[in-house]
């Protein structure tokens, strides 16, 4: 990231602040790791969940098996 123009930084809407985000190159992910696990919930999914607790709300997972190109 140091290596970026500023107007990439734009772009990108980077800021430099230790907020836990890290950035890390395709090979050195590719190197050091060999799976990923991703959750993506929106804000709104806890609020729904507090507002209505007798409705049950509905989980999906996503699967993909494969390698690294």
């Amino acid at each position: 990231m140091r290596d970026l123009s500023p107007e990439m930084r734009h772009d990108l809407e980077f800021t430099d602040k230790d907020d836990g985000e890290f950035w890390i190159s395709f090979e050195d992910f590719a190197t050091n790791f060999d799976e990923i696990q991703l959750c993506h919930l929106y804000p709104e999914a806890f609020i729904d969940q507090l507002a209505d607790s007798k409705k049950k709300q509905q989980w999906i997972a996503t699967v993909y098996h494969g390698s690294w190109i």
